[in-house]
């Protein structure tokens, strides 16, 4: 393979926000890696005057303290985005092992402030666009320095009660988060019994409907494989949304998308949609949930064919802009995940012939389906919709 320096991706979307979507095409040094990727990371923070909201590593966990290191010489300068928090995920890239990317969310950063968690540590940050205001929280676990729950399913209940808690704690609650982001360790072997907890949580929360011509409340998610360095059995992050009063609501308020071409995922007992639109004046985006080849029934499709299924993601997530109205649409930030290394190969093939710049971060996960080898999720830039 034909060594590419990592490069970095700088997708404006509205209103000082921008993504920042660091590639690591081929294999290269870790330490070398994130030198590159975050010291241009630095310099478009400095041009923008932009403070990171949310910060997401993908890379092989034993490679962590020196890509730490790197990432904090690099941002020195930008001491409220060196403080985190960073969410830090064993992703390996399609090679084997190292730094796979870095996804980044910044905005202006006289519109960002620090919070804080009851014992005084990072967990997220908030910003204000227009009327909105948005939280990001990250990294929530089950798990304190005073007891360790012993099994997953406690571990997972504990996680959403912080997730909760954390969020009162900072005058919000689970009803405003319009987005969840689940890395779990050896998904495959509990992913029935983490949805029976989370649908639980939403119950209490009166998230989850009950039929499919109910209001459709429930956050757009990804739940992937994926460990995490407190070896937890798995990590939360969530974005929340709320409006200042007196805004137009039906024009601000997010929409929770059901995709025609897919069954709803909470029929199957994933408790989920398909997307979270956000209307905003300079432009709507969608919060696209992980997205895999999954049929109007709920089945998996081509099990013995990745490319197919790879081809099939793309599709569907067409279907889903299309319910919404919009002209078109691109992408403003990607992860996708596959089995097996090999097939990172199509999906770019595939990604860049959408868009040549696609900004994507690819590696190594399980799916939550066996039959699965592909899964994409994503931030999605709308064009003009008929709303």
């Amino acid at each position: 393979m034909r060594e590419q320096a990592p490069y970095v991706t700088d997708i404006p979307i509205g209103q000082g926000q921008r993504f920042l979507v660091a590639t690591c095409p081929s294999p290269h040094p870790p330490a070398a890696a994130a030198r590159i990727a975050y010291r241009q990371i630095a310099s478009i923070l400095a041009t923008h005057s932009l403070a990171v909201v949310h910060e997401r590593v993908f890379a092989s966990h034993r490679f962590q303290p020196p890509i730490a290191d790197e990432r904090c010489l690099a941002l020195g300068d930008h001491p409220d985005s060196t403080a985190g928090p960073v969410t830090w995920i064993q992703g390996h890239p399609s090679w084997g092992e190292g730094l796979a990317g870095v996804i980044v969310l910044a905005v202006e950063s006289d519109r960002v402030r620090p919070l804080y968690s009851p014992a005084g540590q990072r967990c997220g940050r908030r910003w204000t666009t227009g009327d909105c205001t948005f939280t990001v929280l990250q990294g929530i676990d089950g798990v304190d320095s005073l007891s360790r729950p012993n099994s997953r399913q406690e571990q997972c209940t504990r996680m959403f009660e912080r997730a909760g808690q954390l969020l009162e704690a900072h005058g919000s609650s689970f009803d405003q988060v319009i987005r969840t982001w689940f890395y779990l360790d050896a998904i495959l072997d509990w992913y029935d019994e983490f949805n029976q907890v989370r649908s639980r949580y939403y119950d209490k929360c009166h998230l989850r409907p009950r039929g499919c011509s109910d209001h459709l409340r429930l956050p757009s998610s990804t739940g992937i494989g994926g460990q995490n360095p407190n070896g937890t059995a798995g990590m939360m992050d969530l974005l929340a949304f709320s409006h200042q009063s007196g805004a137009p609501e039906h024009l601000i308020n997010p929409v929770q998308l059901r995709n025609t071409g897919q069954r709803d995922a909470f029929l199957y007992g994933s408790a989920f949609s398909r997307g979270t639109l956000i209307p905003q004046p300079y432009a709507d985006t969608i919060e696209l949930s992980g997205t895999a080849a999954i049929d109007e029934q709920g089945h998996s499709m081509f099990a013995r064919s990745v490319t197919d299924q790879i081809d099939c993601t793309f599709d569907k997530i067409d279907s889903l802009v299309q319910s919404t109205g919009a002209a078109g649409y691109r992408f403003a930030a990607a992860t996708a995940f596959v089995k097996q290394g090999r097939d990172a190969t199509h999906f770019w093939q595939r990604a860049r012939r959408i868009q040549p710049d696609f900004p994507a971060v690819c590696v190594i996960a399980d799916i939550c389906r066996e039959e699965l080898a592909f899964e994409l999720d994503a931030r999605l830039i709308l064009e003009e919709t008929s709303r």
